[in-house]
């Protein structure tokens, strides 16, 4: 049993702040036939050939919707071949939601909506280079609802914080709106991040520096936790338990397949952790054979060690210390107590089974994790 990710790596256009893998729909048509139909080849071998069964699945971009709901529902019904996975998770642009989609969920073969909103305010959707408007966001949330409410799908939408000159009441304000008009019972928050690559870091200008970021981080943490949900991630929020399934097989280093261009994949190989990284472009994924372009690296200890504190480190649940034992044959309190002695206390919390980082602690998690890879490095004599 595993997971799967299927990337759709076609966008209408490309929000500035935007550095992930994507290609603008327009250019690139002729391709979207081709890509979804060795997306269907490489499918088929899993679950025909392989006989996989999923326990999650997440259809992600890009946007997916650019697909169209026909060749969406073909690898949908591939995707539930051996029986319906625990969650499916379709992300969706507000732009692109229409009622074209509503025959996935009817059927049971989405079972969780993801709308990348980011902002409801049109001012900060401009400033950001989203390709939409607070009008096209309160109609696609309504969408969202009926879907809900008829086909009882999850929904989770996605906020992007720290844009400059936003404050805490525009983000309270868009919750409201949000919730005024769907019922979201998850919601991911992104700091604006202004990265080599992106149209934000050509263009320059002045952003929010880390103190003013982690001033309207706690604000709205806080604002959320009075709303009745749950930080059970450090950028990932739910009520009732509502948490990203999915995702989690990724925080908890669990095993997941991913297909398409720039997909990744964990797996087990014999006791060891092996990543596959997909390295072919749109183009060459379209044309090239079915599994090709995948290229392997096998985790040595030590880069099972850095994943296992990366990951665990960025839930509520932390580190299982038992469990990290176990999986990498290396005991967490002989490798890491010197350093941890050396922390603020008001950034974790150390028991004898867990050691799990606070509020404070996400603030400073990068300055964290440096301190254990140094430790582990002196540890396992790393160069």
């Amino acid at each position: 049993m595993s997971s799967l990710y299927i990337h759709i790596p076609f966008c209408a256009s490309r929000c500035d702040y935007c550095t992930f893998y994507s290609e603008v729909y327009h250019k690139h048509a002729s391709l979207v036939e081709p890509y979804h139909k060795r997306l269907l080849d490489e499918l088929s071998f899993l679950v025909n050939e392989k006989k996989l069964f999923f326990d999650t699945a997440y259809i992600g971009g890009g946007n997916p919707g650019l697909l169209g709901a026909e060749r969406l529902h073909t690898l949908l019904k591939l995707v539930h071949t051996h029986g319906r996975p625990r969650e499916v998770t379709m992300e969706i642009n507000p732009e692109t939601l229409t009622e074209e989609f509503f025959p996935l969920f009817e059927e049971g073969l989405i079972t969780r909506l993801s709308i990348g909103i980011q902002s409801m305010s049109d001012g900060f959707l401009r400033r950001i280079g989203r390709n939409t408007s607070s009008g096209v966001n309160e109609h696609a949330l309504r969408l969202a609802e009926r879907i809900h409410d008829t086909c009882d799908v999850e929904i989770s939408v996605d906020l992007i914080v720290a844009i400059p000159g936003q404050t805490i009441v525009d983000l309270q304000n868009d919750l409201n709106r949000i919730f005024n008009l769907c019922t979201a019972d998850h919601v991911s928050l992104y700091c604006l991040t202004v990265e080599e690559g992106s149209r934000l870091f050509e263009k320059g200008g002045i952003f929010m520096n880390e103190d003013e970021q982690a001033s309207l981080l706690y604000e709205l943490w806080a604002y959320l936790k009075g709303l009745g949900f749950e930080h059970y991630e450090i950028s990932n929020f739910a009520r009732k338990g509502k948490y990203s399934q999915h995702n989690l097989v990724y925080w908890t280093l669990g095993t997941y397949i991913g297909l398409g261009s720039s997909a990744a994949s964990t797996i087990e190989e014999e006791g060891a952790l092996v990543h596959y990284a997909q390295e072919q472009d749109l183009q060459s994924y379209a044309h090239g054979k079915p599994f090709s372009g995948y290229v392997m690296e096998r985790l040595n200890t030590v880069e099972r060690i850095e994943e296992e504190i990366v990951v665990g480190l960025r839930t509520r649940w932390g580190i299982d210390k038992g469990s990290f034992s176990r999986r990498t044959g290396h005991d967490f309190s002989a490798l890491f107590d010197g350093i941890i002695a050396t922390l603020d206390s008001a950034w974790y919390t150390d028991s004898g089974q867990f050691f799990i980082l606070t509020e404070n602690g996400y603030m400073v998690l990068d300055a964290i994790l440096l301190r254990f890879f140094e430790s582990i490095a002196e540890a396992l004599d790393r160069p």
